[in-house]
């Protein structure tokens, strides 16, 4: 599995802890048996993104947030005035 995913996984399960949500609570919001739900949340097999939503808006967390991503500032960018080059 891509470091990525194995990350998303272990950001989406420390959330789960921290909120208090148990493994089965996530695999019937997601409608994954247990050992489906188990996988995901330790990196076996990934979240699809649908599933990823599902979990930020149950959260009530952004998707950068969920799966702990730091997003880097954008570069500001201005549009050249007619004339300039």
């Amino acid at each position: 599995m891509p470091v990525q995913s194995m990350r998303n996984a272990l950001a989406v399960d420390a959330e789960r802890e921290r909120r208090g949500v148990t493994k089965q609570a996530v695999a019937d919001r997601l409608g994954l048996s247990w050992e489906g739900a188990n996988k995901k949340l330790t990196g076996q097999t990934e979240f699809s993104l649908s599933e990823l939503v599902s979990l930020a808006d149950w959260w009530g967390v952004c998707l950068d947030q969920l799966v702990a991503r730091s997003v880097p500032a954008c570069p500001v960018y201005t549009l050249p005035v007619c004339g300039e080059a």
